[in-house]
């Protein structure tokens, strides 16, 4: 009977297989020995190793590139019998028949914790996506949840399924599904621990279950020797394969969804389309039963585990197929290589054969072309030949060509010298007539023409000194954009002027922007300008803000000088002692005499019943101070009206 079964099915194999997957050669790679018999393999999330475990206590971690034993863990007291690696594959978790979970350090290979609460041996292990959370399945009838690292249980479910074999946590973290000694499969809710699903159909005990990658299905496989995919919204069984067969130990989705494998009592291992329904291929080659089924995250390869004391890593049928298309590119890439070689050096040949400077020049690198396709003595030759062509042929026409270029380059620098010559006059007669024209202009009221003349004469460097003060403030009001005027690179006499006039205007807080509320006073540099701000200080009644900036020690000097001469002593008194304050250092004779002369004249006693009490007005919005006995119509600051001014009697 079993010899004529497998013909059977070996020919159902070839029938109901993707054109791709057909082929039925080995696709073994590599054969890692162990020496006990191996219960659990998995793949790291890189792909990089597999973890195995087994009889003789000690899990491994193997390197897939070459099969060497990459670390061992040794702590189990008996057989480990699951590992899981976490997603960020630092941790791989194992479960031992000692009913122990240990967490191990990948990269160190130290136990990092060990979780015990299980009554029996622990069978399966599986990780939560988000890495914090571990579920385990155990012969004492329980799946417990576990919080990772620290090992706190969070939660236990008594699925009533006997022996727990098979555990597995849906991709998105909410489910958990796990096989057992009954014949049921069961899904509970992993928040709650509720229970979701009994998916009923087996005939036996249910010894592995897995999750699809999108999580809409699952597959189990059991000793009744079949391998079920069942729908997670609904339960409802699709597909039921392997019917007959010996029992299946471990089963597994293929990373794309596309596939399910299943291994078990009879040393092979069986890929199925999910959509075709039909057996794509039998991995051969265990001398028994196989265990443990594992992909790698790519899908490229497949780990399997055995009682035969071996781990096999076998190329998934579509990855062969791909590396089959691959040496087939390869091939026809080659020949194309051979056929632009052949191209290149013939048409080397023909120019390098050629008296034409110009059909020299392209001779080689039709030579280097040919060789980016194939390396040739022969052409390697021809360049070299081709290249000492060239420099012959250079050489002979060289002394024309340079006694023309000696010839042009004097020719350009003379051009060069003449160009700028021409735009430094064209420049020097713009400095001198764009203010004239400005003035014109203005005065015209074409502002628009003024202000590209202003643009124009900015640009080429133009003395800022020589434009014509008065009709650019008329530029700017004629172009409604007079508050842009104070941030422009003016000399300060520009400002001073244009603040002395917008205070007898009215325009306070014009005023006040074209002084940059004091600041601009650090750039005065005569007594004439430090005068004129104390007459504007006094006509625009006084703005304290003007005087609230730190001033250097020689502006502090002269508007103290200033004041006094105005007549206005308490400002000059205010003078004198901020510039105590803040440049004491740089205190001068004058600077003392002044302060005196001040305090002195302050002391004098007033006629009984004519002095007044010094009133100033404080407006709330915005903290300007109003100097005078009677508050503003409105605030030069801000605009508010005068009922936002509250009174302030000076001591």
């Amino acid at each position: 009977m079993k010899k004529t079964l497998f013909p059977v099915l070996l020919a159902c194999a070839c029938l109901y297989s993707p054109r791709g997957l057909r082929g039925q050669e080995s696709l073994l790679t590599r054969t890692l020995a162990s020496p006990a018999i191996i219960y659990a393999v998995a793949f790291s999330p890189d792909g990089k190793y597999i973890a195995s475990g087994g009889v003789d206590k000690t899990p491994r971690l193997w390197s897939r590139e070459d099969g060497s034993v990459a670390g061992t863990f040794k702590g189990h007291k008996n057989s480990v019998n699951a590992a899981a690696f976490s997603p960020d594959g630092k941790t791989l978790a194992t479960g031992g028949e000692e009913g122990a979970v240990k967490l191990w350090s990948v990269e160190g290979g130290s136990c990092l914790n060990t979780l015990k609460g299980h009554g029996d041996s622990v069978s399966s292990v599986a990780f939560f996506p988000d890495g914090k959370r571990l579920a385990t399945g155990s012969t004492d009838g329980t799946v417990r949840i576990w919080k990772v690292p620290a090992g706190k249980l969070e939660r236990i479910i008594r699925p009533a399924l006997g022996y727990v074999y098979s555990v597995s946590v849906s991709p998105d973290g909410k489910y958990v599904a796990a096989g057992g000694a009954g014949s049921a499969v069961k899904v509970w809710d992993a928040g709650t621990g509720a229970r979701r699903l009994t998916l009923q159909g087996h005939r036996g005990a249910v010894n592995s279950v897995a999750f699809s990658r999108a999580g809409d299905y699952l597959v189990s496989g059991s000793d009744d020797g079949s391998v079920k995919v069942w729908r997670v919204g609904d339960g409802v069984c699709e597909k039921t394969f392997g019917a007959g067969r010996r029992p299946f130990l471990s089963v597994a989705y293929s990373p794309d969804g596309a596939y399910v494998f299943g291994g078990g009592g009879d040393r092979e291992v069986y890929a199925w389309s999910v959509q075709q329904g039909g057996l794509v291929r039998a991995f051969q080659g265990h001398g028994n039963s196989v265990k443990s089924i594992a992909f790698s995250p790519d899908g490229r390869y497949l780990a399997t585990g055995s009682f035969d004391r071996t781990v096999r890593l076998w190329l998934t049928p579509w990855e062969a197929e791909a590396r089959n298309n691959e040496n087939k590119k390869a091939a026809a890439l080659e020949d194309e290589k051979k056929k632009n070689y052949s191209l290149h050096y013939e048409e080397g040949l023909r120019l390098l054969a050629s008296s034409s400077l110009l059909k020299l020049r392209k001779a080689p690198e039709e030579f280097r072309l040919a060789l980016t396709y194939k390396r040739e003595p022969a052409c390697e030759e021809k360049l070299a030949e081709a290249s000492a062509a060239l420099v012959r042929k250079e050489r002979e026409t060289g002394r024309l060509a340079l006694a023309g270029l000696a010839a042009l380059l004097v020719v350009s620098v003379i051009l060069a010298a003449w160009r700028a010559v021409v735009r430094s006059k064209k420049n020097a007669w713009l400095r001198e007539t764009l203010p004239t024209e400005i003035k014109r202009e203005t005065m015209s009221g074409n502002y628009d023409s003024a202000f590209r003349s202003y643009s124009k004469y900015k640009a080429i460097g133009g003395k800022k000194e020589d434009l014509p003060r008065e009709e650019l403030l008329e530029l700017y009001r004629g172009m409604r954009t007079l508050e842009e005027l104070p941030k422009e690179d003016l000399p300060y006499s520009f400002f001073l002027a244009y603040a002395v006039k917008s205070v007898k205007e009215g325009n306070l807080a014009l005023a006040q922007s074209m002084l940059r509320s004091g600041r601009l006073l650090d750039q005065f540099r005569t007594a004439a300008d430090f005068e004129a701000f104390a007459g504007l200080y006094e006509e625009a009644r006084r703005p304290e803000n003007l005087l609230m900036v730190k001033f250097g020690p020689g502006t502090y000097s002269g508007l103290a000088e200033a004041f006094f001469k105005a007549g206005n002593l308490d400002a000059c008194k205010k003078m004198c002692e901020r510039k105590k304050q803040f440049h004491a250092a740089k205190l001068s004779a004058r600077d003392a005499e002044l302060l005196s002369l001040c305090l002195k004249r302050a002391e004098e006693p007033a006629a009984a019943g004519n002095k007044k009490p010094e009133v100033r007005w404080h407006c709330i919005n915005c903290g300007y101070i109003h100097g005078a006995q009677e508050a503003p119509e409105t605030c030069p600051t801000c605009g508010h009206p005068r009922a936002h001014f509250k009174a302030v009697t000076a001591g």
